[in-house]
Protein backbone atom coordinates (compact mmCIF):
# COMPACT_ATOMS: atom_id res chain seq x y z
CA UNK A 1 0.00 0.00 0.00
CA UNK A 2 2.85 2.19 0.64
CA UNK A 3 4.01 1.63 -2.87
CA UNK A 4 0.71 2.72 -4.34
CA UNK A 5 0.68 5.89 -2.33
CA UNK A 6 4.20 6.50 -3.31
CA UNK A 7 3.44 6.13 -7.04
CA UNK A 8 0.38 8.31 -6.74
CA UNK A 9 2.31 11.05 -5.05
CA UNK A 10 4.97 10.85 -7.77
CA UNK A 11 2.31 11.28 -10.46
CA UNK A 12 0.96 14.29 -8.61
CA UNK A 13 4.42 15.76 -8.40
CA UNK A 14 4.99 15.22 -12.13
CA UNK A 15 1.72 16.83 -13.08
CA UNK A 16 2.32 19.67 -10.67
CA UNK A 17 5.75 20.25 -12.19
CA UNK A 18 4.47 20.24 -15.76
CA UNK A 19 1.69 22.59 -14.70
CA UNK A 20 4.22 24.96 -13.18
CA UNK A 21 6.26 24.97 -16.38
CA UNK A 22 3.17 25.58 -18.51
CA UNK A 23 2.24 28.45 -16.23
CA UNK A 24 5.70 29.99 -16.80
CA UNK A 25 5.57 29.51 -20.62
CA UNK A 26 2.46 31.61 -21.27
CA UNK A 27 3.71 34.93 -19.87
CA UNK A 28 6.93 34.49 -21.83
CA UNK A 29 5.06 33.76 -25.05
CA UNK A 30 2.79 36.76 -24.51
CA UNK A 31 5.77 39.07 -23.82
CA UNK A 32 7.65 37.92 -26.93
CA UNK A 33 4.52 38.30 -29.05
CA UNK A 34 4.00 41.79 -27.62
CA UNK A 35 7.60 42.77 -28.40
CA UNK A 36 7.29 41.53 -31.98
CA UNK A 37 4.01 43.38 -32.49
CA UNK A 38 5.37 46.59 -31.01
CA UNK A 39 8.46 46.29 -33.24
CA UNK A 40 6.28 46.00 -36.34
CA UNK A 41 4.07 48.82 -35.12
CA UNK A 42 7.06 51.12 -34.68
CA UNK A 43 9.25 50.07 -37.63
CA UNK A 44 6.75 48.41 -39.96
CA UNK A 45 6.48 51.48 -42.17
CA UNK A 46 10.19 51.40 -42.89
CA UNK A 47 10.22 47.65 -43.51
CA UNK A 48 7.19 47.46 -45.77
CA UNK A 49 7.21 50.89 -47.37
CA UNK A 50 6.99 51.33 -51.10
CA UNK A 51 10.48 51.75 -52.56
CA UNK A 52 9.64 54.33 -55.22
CA UNK A 53 12.09 56.47 -57.13
CA UNK A 54 12.41 59.99 -55.67
CA UNK A 55 11.04 62.84 -57.72
CA UNK A 56 13.47 64.68 -59.94
CA UNK A 57 14.45 68.21 -58.98
CA UNK A 58 12.54 70.72 -61.03
CA UNK A 59 14.43 73.03 -63.39
CA UNK A 60 13.34 76.03 -61.30
CA UNK A 61 14.95 74.57 -58.19
CA UNK A 62 18.10 73.66 -60.13
CA UNK A 63 18.33 77.23 -61.43
CA UNK A 64 17.82 78.63 -57.94
CA UNK A 65 20.58 76.40 -56.54
CA UNK A 66 22.95 77.40 -59.36
CA UNK A 67 22.27 81.13 -58.82
CA UNK A 68 22.81 80.80 -55.07
CA UNK A 69 26.11 78.99 -55.60
CA UNK A 70 27.27 81.63 -58.09
CA UNK A 71 26.32 84.45 -55.72
CA UNK A 72 28.17 82.76 -52.87
CA UNK A 73 31.27 82.21 -55.02
CA UNK A 74 31.21 85.83 -56.19
CA UNK A 75 30.86 87.16 -52.62
CA UNK A 76 33.71 84.92 -51.51
CA UNK A 77 35.92 86.12 -54.38
CA UNK A 78 35.18 89.78 -53.56
CA UNK A 79 35.97 89.13 -49.90
CA UNK A 80 39.27 87.47 -50.83
CA UNK A 81 40.25 90.37 -53.08
CA UNK A 82 39.39 92.93 -50.37
CA UNK A 83 41.53 91.07 -47.82
CA UNK A 84 44.39 90.95 -50.30
CA UNK A 85 44.18 94.58 -51.39
CA UNK A 86 43.89 96.10 -47.91
CA UNK A 87 47.55 95.74 -46.78
CA UNK A 88 48.81 96.70 -50.25
CA UNK A 89 46.70 99.87 -50.34
CA UNK A 90 47.95 100.82 -46.87
CA UNK A 91 51.50 100.09 -48.05
CA UNK A 92 51.09 102.44 -51.03
CA UNK A 93 49.38 105.12 -48.93
CA UNK A 94 52.13 105.12 -46.26
CA UNK A 95 54.79 105.00 -48.94
CA UNK A 96 53.36 108.21 -50.46
CA UNK A 97 53.20 109.82 -46.99
CA UNK A 98 56.79 108.69 -46.27
CA UNK A 99 55.57 106.83 -43.17
CA UNK A 100 56.10 103.27 -44.32
CA UNK A 101 58.38 102.29 -41.45
CA UNK A 102 55.67 103.18 -38.90
CA UNK A 103 53.23 100.56 -40.23
CA UNK A 104 55.60 97.79 -41.23
CA UNK A 105 54.66 95.61 -38.25
CA UNK A 106 50.97 95.84 -39.19
CA UNK A 107 51.13 95.13 -42.90
CA UNK A 108 54.34 93.18 -43.50
CA UNK A 109 55.04 89.63 -42.42
CA UNK A 110 57.64 89.55 -39.60
CA UNK A 111 60.19 87.59 -41.63
CA UNK A 112 60.09 90.20 -44.42
CA UNK A 113 60.13 93.36 -42.29
CA UNK A 114 63.91 93.42 -41.92
CA UNK A 115 64.39 93.25 -45.69
CA UNK A 116 62.15 96.29 -46.23
CA UNK A 117 63.73 98.22 -43.34
CA UNK A 118 67.22 97.66 -44.76
CA UNK A 119 66.06 98.90 -48.18
CA UNK A 120 63.82 101.87 -47.30
CA UNK A 121 66.06 104.13 -49.37
CA UNK A 122 65.91 101.82 -52.41
CA UNK A 123 64.84 103.61 -55.62
CA UNK A 124 61.96 101.15 -56.09
CA UNK A 125 60.01 102.64 -53.19
CA UNK A 126 60.30 106.15 -54.61
CA UNK A 127 59.28 104.90 -58.05
CA UNK A 128 56.22 103.15 -56.60
CA UNK A 129 54.81 106.39 -55.13
CA UNK A 130 51.59 106.96 -57.04
CA UNK A 131 51.40 103.36 -58.25
CA UNK A 132 48.05 101.62 -58.52
CA UNK A 133 46.95 98.03 -58.13
CA UNK A 134 46.46 96.90 -61.72
CA UNK A 135 45.55 93.29 -61.02
CA UNK A 136 45.02 90.82 -58.21
CA UNK A 137 45.54 87.16 -58.97
CA UNK A 138 45.66 83.82 -57.19
CA UNK A 139 47.92 81.43 -59.11
CA UNK A 140 47.20 78.41 -56.93
CA UNK A 141 43.56 79.03 -56.03
CA UNK A 142 42.53 76.64 -53.29
CA UNK A 143 46.02 75.22 -52.84
CA UNK A 144 47.83 78.22 -51.44
CA UNK A 145 47.00 81.19 -49.28
CA UNK A 146 49.26 83.47 -51.33
CA UNK A 147 47.75 86.14 -53.56
CA UNK A 148 49.64 88.57 -55.75
CA UNK A 149 48.99 92.21 -56.60
CA UNK A 150 50.51 93.78 -59.68
CA UNK A 151 51.48 97.37 -58.92
CA UNK A 152 51.95 99.70 -61.89
CA UNK A 153 53.14 103.30 -61.95
CA UNK A 154 52.72 104.57 -65.49
CA UNK A 155 54.52 107.86 -64.75
CA UNK A 156 57.78 106.18 -63.73
CA UNK A 157 57.20 103.09 -65.95
CA UNK A 158 57.70 100.75 -63.00
CA UNK A 159 55.88 97.63 -62.05
CA UNK A 160 56.19 95.34 -59.06
CA UNK A 161 54.41 92.27 -57.80
CA UNK A 162 53.52 92.13 -54.11
CA UNK A 163 52.80 88.74 -52.56
CA UNK A 164 50.21 88.78 -49.79
CA UNK A 165 49.90 85.88 -47.40
CA UNK A 166 47.34 85.74 -44.58
CA UNK A 167 46.61 89.46 -44.85
CA UNK A 168 50.25 90.62 -44.73
CA UNK A 169 52.81 91.45 -47.37
CA UNK A 170 55.18 88.53 -47.63
CA UNK A 171 57.17 89.24 -50.82
CA UNK A 172 58.00 91.98 -53.26
CA UNK A 173 59.19 91.14 -56.75
CA UNK A 174 60.50 93.83 -59.12
CA UNK A 175 63.32 94.64 -61.50
CA UNK A 176 66.50 95.67 -59.62
CA UNK A 177 64.87 94.71 -56.28
CA UNK A 178 65.40 90.97 -56.11
CA UNK A 179 68.95 89.80 -55.77
CA UNK A 180 68.63 86.01 -55.73
CA UNK A 181 68.24 84.08 -58.96
CA UNK A 182 65.27 82.26 -57.46
CA UNK A 183 63.41 85.53 -56.79
CA UNK A 184 64.20 86.84 -60.28
CA UNK A 185 62.84 83.63 -61.84
CA UNK A 186 59.74 83.83 -59.65
CA UNK A 187 59.15 87.44 -60.75
CA UNK A 188 59.47 86.48 -64.42
CA UNK A 189 57.14 83.49 -64.04
CA UNK A 190 54.52 85.66 -62.31
CA UNK A 191 54.73 88.25 -65.10
CA UNK A 192 54.29 85.45 -67.63
CA UNK A 193 51.26 84.18 -65.77
CA UNK A 194 49.72 87.68 -65.78
CA UNK A 195 50.20 87.85 -69.57
CA UNK A 196 48.52 84.46 -70.00
CA UNK A 197 45.56 85.56 -67.86
CA UNK A 198 45.13 88.68 -69.98
CA UNK A 199 45.01 86.65 -73.21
Amino acid sequence: MNEGNHQGSEKKKKTNRSGKYNAYKWPTIIMITGLILSFFYKYGDMIFEDKTVPEAVTPEIQESIRETQEDFAQERAVSMVEKTIQPVELFLQRLAENELEAVLSQIVEPSYQSIIRENLDHPLFEQLIGAEIAEVFYPHRGLSLVAYCLLVNKETDVQAIVGVELGQIAYIYADDWNESQEDIEKYESLLEEIKQNED
